[in-house]
C-alpha cells in the first residue's frame, strides 16, 4: 500500500471524525510487531522532542520551577518510551482481564497509529502557537476532546467491548496501572537519573 501526504492526512482526519471505523480498518492491518514496537519508541522520542521544544518555547516562570520536572532530554525519551510501552501492555492486560478479545499485536497496531494521531495534533497546535497562543489554546481543548473519543473508540474496537463504558473502564483500569509502575520506576532509579543532576 502506498502512502501519500494526501492518504496520510485523510486519515489522520477520519481517526478524528469516525475514530471507530478507523480502528476497525488499522486493526485488520498484518505489520508484524517487530516493526510496531520500532514503531512506537520512535513516536515516544518524537514526542519528548516536542515536549523539550515546547520547554524552551513556553519556559517555566521562575515561581513555578520548584514544582515543575525539570527532566533532561533524555529522561523525557526514556520516561515517553517506558510510559508509552507500558500504557500498551497496560492496555492489553486491562482489556483481557475485562474478557476483550484483542491480541498484543492488534493493541500495538492501534496505539501506534493512535498516537500518530496525537503527534500529529501536537505539532499542529505548536504550530498554531507562533500565530496566535489563543487559537492554539483553543485548538488543544478540542484536540483533547477529539483524542480522549478516539481513544475510547480504538479501545472498544480493540477488545471488541460493545461499550464505550467498558473500554472507558479499562482505560481507568490501566492508568492506574501505568501511574503505579512509573511512580515505582521513578522511585527506584531516583528522578535525578532522568534530570541529569548528581546528588
Amino acid at each position: 500500500m502506498t502512502v501519500t501526504p494526501e492518504s496520510f492526512f485523510r486519515a489522520i482526519w477520519m481517526t478524528v471524525l469516525e475514530p471507530a471505523e478507523m480502528a476497525r480498518q488499522a486493526k485488520g492491518m498484518r505489520i508484524g510487531a517487530e516493526p510496531l514496537w520500532t514503531a512506537l519508541v520512535l513516536l515516544a522520542i518524537l514526542n519528548a522532542l516536542l515536549i523539550v521544544g515546547d520547554q524552551y518555547l513556553s519556559p517555566v516562570p521562575a515561581e513555578m520551577q520548584a514544582f515543575s520536572l525539570g527532566f533532561s532530554p533524555f529522561g523525557w525519551a526514556a520516561l515517553a518510551v517506558a510510559y508509552l510501552i507500558g500504557s500498551t501492555l497496560a492496555i492489553w492486560k486491562a482489556g483481557t482481564f475485562l474478557y476483550g478479545s484483542g491480541n498484543l499485536e492488534e493493541t500495538l497496531t492501534l496505539f501506534v497509529w493512535f498516537n500518530t494521531m496525537r503527534l500529529v495534533l501536537l505539532i499542529i497546535q505548536m504550530v498554531l502557537l507562533f500565530l496566535s497562543p489563543a487559537l492554539s489554546g483553543i485548538f488543544a481543548l478540542v484536540s483533547a476532546i477529539a483524542v480522549f473519543r478516539a481513544f475510547l473508540h480504538f479501545v472498544d474496537v480493540l477488545h471488541d467491548f460493545g461499550s464505550l463504558l467498558k473500554a472507558f473502564g479499562c482505560i481507568i483500569l490501566s492508568s492506574l496501572a501505568v501511574g503505579a509502575a512509573l511512580l515505582i520506576l521513578l522511585t527506584i532509579i531516583g528522578v535525578p537519573a532522568l534530570t541529569g543532576v548528581s546528588v
